[in-house]
C-alpha cells in the first residue's frame, strides 16, 4: 500500500514538473521577447542592446520589417545614425554586430530578403571582417549563428533551447509584458549604438600613444579576430557576401556599400604587413558591384584629411579610438552616398567602379607616400614598431618610441632627487613654494583644445596644501558631506567630493586660507622643470596616480583613495595627488573676487590618462558638483 501510494506521489509530481516544463515553453515562446520564435499573439518591444544583437536581429527584422538596414561592424554601430535627417520617415534600423563576420552579415542579409525585403541597404565593410580565422565567439558574447535558409519554427526552437526553458528568459518575457511595443522612430533611435561623438580633449602626444599601442595590439603575437598579424584573407566569406548583395539585387534592392575609414595608422599597417594585395581584393570586388544601376561602392578609407587623426598639430577629435570613427564622420559618409555633397577638399569618400578602380588604387599608393614624406615622425613611428611584430610587445616599448619621436628634449629631464618638504606650517601639513616664475601652458603636440598656450608666469611665495581636504577636514569644520556621495567614497582620510567651488571657498576662508590660483598649483606640481606629469615625463600608471587606469574603474577601485598613498607620484614639493583622484577646484584670479567660471585641474580617479598631465585645464561653473572634483587651500605668506 505505502509503494503504491510512494508511486502515486512520484507520478503526480513528474506530472506537475512536466506540466510546468510545458508550461514554461508554451509562455516563452509565445510571449518571444526575443522575436525569435515569430510570435505575433502579444505585441512588444524586442530590446536590441549590444550583446544580444546576435539572438533578436532576426525578431527584429520580422517585428518591425524595416525599409532601409544599416548594418555591418561595430564601426558602422557607433557612427551611422539611423535618426540622421537623410532617413527621416524611410523606417532605417542600424542592425550593426560588434566585431561583424562577413559570413554573418551575409547571413542577416539574406534572411532579410527571405522574410522582409528592405527597399535600401547600407552596408560598411571592413577588413577584418574577411578574415580566415575570426572566431567572434573569442570575444563577443551571446554570439548565435542563425540557420537562415532553414525558418521553421522547430528549428529555431532547437537551436535556441535555452531560450525556452532558461529562467533569464522566463524573467524577461514577464518583464515585455510590461512594456508597450514602441513607435518605429523612437525604436529606430535605439537600434542605435550609443554616439561616438568627437575626442577633442586630448593632446596629440595622447592620442598618438593611444593609436600606436592599438597598432601594437594588431600585430601582437597572440593576437586573433581583428589582428593583423596572422590575417588570412577568406575568398568564401568574401563571395558569400557578394552573393547575398547580388540576391538584394534580383530584388530590385538599392545598395550603398562603403569601405570605412580607418584610421591612418591602422592602413599604414596593413600596407607594411604586406596585406594591401588583400585588403584591393575587396575593394575590386566591390567596384564591380558598384557596375550596376542599384549599387555604389564608396571608399573612404585613404590617407586624407579626416583619417589622419590630426590637424596643425591638434587632433581633430574624429577617433575616439583608432578602431572606431565618429559619428561626425558617420555624417560625412551618408552626405556624400546619399545628397553627393561635395567634400573632396578633404579627398574623403569616392565613388568606384571597376571603370575608375585602377586609378583609384594608383592615388592611394601615392596618397601614402605623401602622407609619409609630410609625417616623418608618425611613418618613423610605426616602422620601428611594425619592426617588433611576431614579440610580446610590452607597452613600455611603445611609450619609449612615442617619447623618442614626440616629445621634444628638453621636456625629458626631471628632478628625481629624493622627497624633502619644507613645511610653511607643519601642523597644518603646508609647503613652503618659493617665488618665482613658472610655465604654464603645453608645446602643441601636448595640448588639446582646452589647454592654454605655453606662457611665463612670475608667482610670489606661498603655502598650500600637502594633501587634497578630507571628509575628516570637511565635517571637524562644521560641514556635512553632501548626501549624494556615494558611500565608498566617505572614509575619514578620502578626498571631500560633492562640493562646489563656492563651497570650497568657503572652506578655504574658515581656515584662513584661499583657493590656490592655476599659476599656483602648476607650479607646486612641477617645481623648477619643465616635467609633464608631477612625478616626472614616465607616463602614468596605477602606482603613481589613481586615475581611470582600467576602462570605467580608477584604478580598478571605482572611487577615489586616501589621500598622500601613491608616494611615487609625489611632486617635487611633496605634494600628494596633483595627478588623479580627485579635480582640484582653483582661482582663475590672483584676487579673491568670484567670477562665473571657474577651473579644475588635475585629473580624478574616473579620468583618461589625457587629462593628468599639469598643463590639462577644464572649465567649469561655481556651481559644479561632482563625486570626481575636491580641492585644496593656499595661503599667502606675510
Amino acid at each position: 500500500m505505502r509503494q503504491k501510494q510512494y508511486f502515486n506521489f512520484l507520478s503526480y509530481f513528474l506530472l506537475s514538473l512536466l506540466i510546468l516544463l510545458i508550461g514554461i515553453i508554451s509562455f516563452n515562446i509565445i510571449v518571444d521577447y526575443t522575436g525569435v520564435f515569430g510570435s505575433k499573439i502579444i505585441p512588444k518591444n524586442i530590446v536590441l542592446k549590444s550583446d544580444n544583437r546576435r539572438i533578436v536581429t532576426p525578431g527584429v527584422i520580422r517585428s518591425y520589417k524595416p525599409t532601409i538596414i544599416i548594418t555591418g561592424t561595430s564601426r558602422v554601430g557607433r557612427a551611422i545614425d539611423p535618426s540622421h535627417p537623410i532617413f527621416i520617415n524611410k523606417k532605417a534600423l542600424n542592425l550593426f554586430y560588434s566585431g561583424g563576420d562577413a559570413n554573418e552579415l551575409s547571413h542577416l542579409l539574406n534572411f532579410a530578403s527571405i522574410i522582409a525585403p528592405p527597399k535600401q541597404v547600407v552596408l560598411g565593410i571592413d577588413f577584418f571582417s574577411f578574415d580566415e580565422d575570426l572566431d567572434i565567439e573569442d570575444y563577443t558574447i551571446n554570439f548565435r549563428p542563425f540557420n537562415y535558409q532553414n525558418n521553421s519554427v522547430i528549428t529555431r526552437a532547437f537551436k535556441n533551447i535555452d531560450l525556452i526553458l532558461s529562467k533569464d528568459a522566463l524573467r524577461a518575457n514577464l518583464s515585455s509584458l510590461k512594456t508597450k511595443k514602441t513607435i518605429f522612430s523612437e525604436y529606430s533611435k535605439k537600434s542605435f549604438h550609443d554616439r561616438n561623438g568627437r575626442k577633442t580633449d586630448i593632446s596629440l602626444l595622447d592620442d598618438t600613444y593611444d593609436k600606436a599601442s592599438q597598432v601594437r595590439n594588431l600585430i601582437h603575437v597572440d593576437m586573433t579576430g581583428h589582428g593583423y598579424l596572422n590575417y588570412k584573407f577568406s575568398d568564401e566569406k568574401l563571395n558569400g557576401l557578394i552573393q547575398s548583395l547580388e540576391r538584394l539585387k534580383t530584388q530590385g534592392v538599392e545598395i550603398k556599400l562603403f569601405m570605412s575609414p580607418i584610421h591612418v595608422y591602422f592602413l599604414e599597417t596593413i600596407f607594411q604587413l604586406g596585406l594591401f594585395p588583400e585588403y584591393s581584393r575587396i575593394l575590386a570586388a566591390m567596384s564591380k558591384l558598384s557596375d550596376d544601376p542599384l549599387v555604389e561602392f564608396y571608399d573612404f578609407s585613404g590617407f586624407n584629411e579626416v583619417t589622419i587623426g590630426k590637424k596643425n598639430d591638434k587632433v581633430n577629435g574624429y577617433y575616439p579610438d583608432g578602431g572606431h570613427y565618429s559619428v561626425e564622420v558617420g555624417d560625412q559618409i551618408l552626405e556624400v552616398m546619399f545628397n553627393k555633397t561635395d567634400l573632396n577638399k578633404n579627398n574623403f569618400g569616392k565613388l568606384v567602379t571597376s571603370k575608375n578602380f585602377q586609378e583609384h588604387l594608383n592615388n592611394l599608393y601615392q596618397e601614402r607616400l605623401t602622407w609619409r614624406s609630410k609625417n616623418f615622425n608618425d611613418a618613423k613611428l610605426l616602422d620601428n614598431l611594425i619592426k617588433l611584430k611576431n614579440t610580446t610587445i610590452d607597452k613600455e616599448e611603445v611609450m619609449k618610441l612615442v617619447t623618442h619621436y614626440f616629445y621634444r628634449p628638453q621636456l625629458i629631464k626631471s628632478n628625481n632627487s629624493p622627497l624633502v618638504i619644507t613645511y610653511c606650517d607643519e601642523q597644518q601639513k603646508m609647503a613652503y613654494i618659493e617665488a618665482g616664475d613658472t610655465l604654464i601652458g603645453a608645446l602643441p603636440n601636448e595640448s588639446s583644445i582646452d589647454f592654454l598656450p605655453i606662457s611665463r608666469v612670475k608667482v610670489d611665495a606661498y603655502c598650500i596644501d600637502v594633501n587634497e581636504v578630507t571628509n575628516f577636514d570637511y565635517q571637524n569644520a562644521g560641514f556635512e558631506l553632501h548626501k549624494k556621495t556615494p558611500q565608498q567614497f566617505r572614509n575619514n582620510e578620502q578626498p571631500v567630493v560633492n562640493i562646489n567651488w563656492l563651497q570650497a571657498q568657503e572652506f578655504c576662508h574658515l581656515k584662513e586660507k584661499r583657493l590656490p590660483t592655476e599659476a599656483e598649483w602648476v607650479k607646486a606640481a612641477k617645481g623648477a622643470d619643465e616635467r609633464r606629469f608631477p612625478w616626472g615625463n614616465s607616463w602614468p600608471s596605477c602606482q603613481v596616480a589613481n586615475y581611470n587606469g582600467v576602462p570605467g574603474q580608477g584604478c580598478g577601485t571605482s572611487s577615489t583613495s586616501n589621500v598622500g598613498t601613491k608616494i611615487k607620484g609625489v611632486s617635487p614639493y611633496g605634494l600628494f595627488d596633483m595627478a588623479g583622484n580627485v579635480f582640484e577646484f582653483v582661482h582663475i584670479r590672483t584676487d579673491d573676487s568670484i567670477i562665473k567660471d571657474q577651473l579644475i585641474k588635475g585629473g580624478s580617479w574616473s579620468s583618461e590618462r589625457q587629462h593628468l598631465p599639469i598643463s590639462y585645464r577644464r572649465i567649469t561653473g561655481i556651481d559644479v558638483i561632482g563625486k570626481h572634483i575636491g580641492f585644496r587651500c593656499a595661503k599667502n605668506i606675510d
